[in-house]
């Protein structure tokens, strides 16, 4: 047996009114205590457990049962129940309800909730962005939008301002700041800021240098070669002239450094600009085995070449082998390598005879730019798929509604994961920046003893307190940006 009766929202005074008129009454049959026993909810909440009327009054007598309730759901349900398995014994009996208001809650008439979404960063020539916001109303009804330039370097263009997703074009170089305002169908509103930030264009990295290693300065074709400069360690230099082939250039390969002994090593730490990346052309020439009198052939020197912490390596090298005999110019080439701290990492290590070099050659690389910081992320010319644009430090990178990449937790104070759930990418670097742009770790996936797997653990422990972004990097490609917030 149940009720349910409807009711406003609030708290409220429940009497029951009982008598037994059966078991032992005028007229009714016989019986006494546990004749009848049952059991009464109220608001699904048990009130009164194995009842039994008559065991507390007796028959034909009035017994009143008073309960404070609190209604949430317009209703009042009380519900009797004489089942065996709760101890019950025939049916329940109940001959009135009194219901008394205490007090009634109205409902709650909530403001709109806006999300004028994350903050963009652009570098030019972008000069255009989407703004993607949210609003809804808690009290269930409907919203309007509308968005507003609050501030800015110049008034842009914007389209689709009565809409979630505002488009702005012909932005400058500045701060722009944009408002979302959510109004919901009681007339009342909220709104929320959004921040686009426009950076100035990259200057292409224009570094160059040529080094004569071992000799003093030339000139080729209008190419100024210096003087050998920037070794560090304890070496030699030798000079043989002859005709060089597989070059124009002879002079280059006249001279050489070269490792003081059959174990040693030639090193050199070359300046360049602070951060950056760079093409390096190393020059060789196998001048003394197998010239004039002296024994040669494949074999007969042997060393390693190690440029930035492993970017470039050369394994075994033997120039004879490569170069096809003695007095026959080679040139290696390896791009994009990434100096972090000004200057360039250049070690030639003896395996047999001594390590040698005849010249280095090192240029900006022509798409530097991909360092530059910048929240934005790139579409991958080589892939059907974009990377998405939300960089917000609470949110992921979808396609859709598929996320591909994320950081998480964040903020944090330890250490952040990063996943990516795609195997239609690689990440070669992890670069982190702080917000004032300058590089405070990096994190490289190449080789034996670490490889990109998907997913990466960045540990923040030991950096200061503050905003930071890290690139992920595929080579000399930026395949996107994550912005993590580190805290105490």
């Amino acid at each position: 047996m149940a009720y349910a009766i409807p009711l406003e929202n609030g708290d409220y005074t429940i009497n029951l009114y009982f008598a037994e008129l059966w078991f032992g009454a005028t007229g009714g049959g016989s019986g006494g205590t546990g004749s009848r026993v049952f059991d009464v909810l109220l608001e699904s909440k048990l009130e009164l457990d194995d009842f039994d009327v008559y065991a507390e009054v007796g028959a034909e007598t009035v017994l009143k049962k008073s309960f404070q309730v609190t209604v949430m759901d317009g209703e009042l349900n009380i519900d009797f129940s004489s089942l065996s398995a709760d101890g019950g014994v025939k049916h329940p009996t109940i001959n009135a309800i009194e219901i008394l208001g205490i007090s009634v809650v109205p409902p709650l008439d909530q403001l709109p909730l806006a999300d004028s979404g994350p903050d963009v960063e652009l570098r030019l020539p972008e000069t255009q962005a989407v703004l993607s916001g949210s609003g809804s109303d808690p009290d269930g009804g409907t919203v309007s939008y509308l968005w507003t330039q609050q501030s800015g370097p110049s008034l842009a263009g914007l389209s689709g301002v009565a809409t979630d997703e505002l488009a702005v074009t012909g932005l400058e170089e500045g701060e722009y700041v944009f408002r979302l305002t959510v109004t919901d169908d009681e007339s009342e509103s909220a709104s929320d800021d959004v921040t686009v930030r426009v950076s100035a264009a990259n200057t292409p990295n224009d570094f160059s240098m040529r080094i004569n290693t071992g000799g003093g300065n030339i000139t080729f074709n209008d190419e100024n070669w210096i003087s050998d400069d920037y070794w560090i360690t304890n070496s030699n230099t030798f000079n043989r002239i002859r005709e060089i082939g597989n070059t124009e250039n002879d002079e280059l390969y006249h001279s050489e450094r070269y490792a003081k002994s059959s174990i040693g090593e030639i090193k050199y730490e070359i300046p360049v600009n602070d951060i950056g990346f760079y093409d390096i052309n190393l020059h060789f020439v196998e001048l003394y085995f197998g010239v004039d009198q002296n024994n040669g052939g494949i074999g007969s020197r042997i060393f390693s070449v190690e440029i930035e912490n492993g970017q470039g390596i050369l394994e075994n090298y033997d120039i004879t082998r490569v170069a096809g005999g003695a007095l026959i110019a080679v040139v290696e080439p390896f791009k994009n390598i990434l100096v972090e701290d000004g200057f360039l990492t250049i070690s030639l290590k003896s395996i047999f005879e001594n390590a040698k070099i005849s010249g280095i050659e090192i240029q900006g690389a022509k798409n530097d730019n991909q360092i530059q910081k910048s929240v934005s992320l790139i579409e991958l010319s080589s892939l059907d798929k974009v990377v998405g644009n939300e960089t917000d430090i609470y949110k992921s990178q979808k396609i859709g509604n598929k996320k591909l990449i994320s950081i998480y937790p964040n903020p944090t104070a330890f250490q952040a994961n990063i996943q990516i759930d795609t195997d239609a990418i690689n990440i070669t670097d992890i670069l982190l920046y702080d917000s004032s742009g300058r590089l405070v770790r990096r994190e490289k996936f190449s080789g034996i003893e670490k490889v990109w797997n998907g997913q990466h653990s960045l540990d923040i422990s030991n950096l200061e307190v503050g905003v930071y972004f890290a690139l992920l990097m595929d080579g000399n490609i930026k395949i996107g940006e994550l912005k993590v917030v580190k805290v105490n």
